[in-house]
Formats: C-alpha cells, sequence, structure tokens
C-alpha cells in the first residue's frame, strides 16, 4: 500500500536498501523500507503549506 501511494518516496527507500546492503551487508527488511518511504514523505513536505 505505501508502494503506491508514495512511489518516489518507496523508490527512495529502495535506493537506500541497495546503498545499506552494498556498504553494511546487512538486508533491510520491506517494512523498514515502507517506514522508510513514511518518514521521506514527511520530510518532503514538512512546512511546504508555509511556502505559499
Amino acid at each position: 500500500m505505501i508502494r503506491q501511494m508514495y512511489p518516489e518516496e518507496y523508490a527512495c527507500g529502495r535506493k537506500i536498501q541497495e546503498f545499506i546492503l552494498q556498504t553494511y551487508g546487512h538486508r533491510v527488511s520491506a517494512e523498514e523500507i515502507s517506514y522508510l518511504s513514511v518518514h521521506i514523505r514527511r520530510i518532503r513536505f514538512s512546512g511546504s503549506e508555509d511556502k505559499i
């Protein structure tokens, strides 16, 4: 569901997943990618209503 709601943020989470795997050899779960996606979305749009 997160993948459909926030496709750009999910793609960013997948890039982070790949970075962590390549750099540290640690696998990131689908749940962790969803968690990252939600927080990336929050950061992207925090305070955006003040910028009008």
